[in-house]
């Protein structure tokens, strides 16, 4: 992520929109990978074209619990708005 050089389209799903059981799933995981989510917002706070390509979408980093590159050059943001608490 923070080696990207050009932004085309960023994607973002909302993960933390589900089911109770499904939330309780994933706050367990996040948990476990805080070390790794926590790597991750860093990277994207230094990539500027990417931190600035989510502040259009109004997306906080603080919310970013994963990412995935598509084969088309497209980028998946995968966002809970309650993992700022974790």
């Amino acid at each position: 992520v923070q080696s990207m050089k050009k932004v085309a389209f960023v994607q973002v799903v909302d993960v933390g929109s589900g089911e109770k059981a499904e939330q309780t799933t994933l706050d367990k995981a996040a948990s476990e990978n805080s070390e790794g989510i926590q790597g991750l917002r860093d990277a994207i706070r230094a990539n500027a074209p990417l931190s600035a390509k989510l502040e259009e979408k109004s997306v906080r980093i603080e919310d970013v619990v994963a990412t995935s590159l598509n084969d088309d050059g497209s980028l998946t943001v995968y966002i809970d708005k309650s993992a700022a608490s974790h």
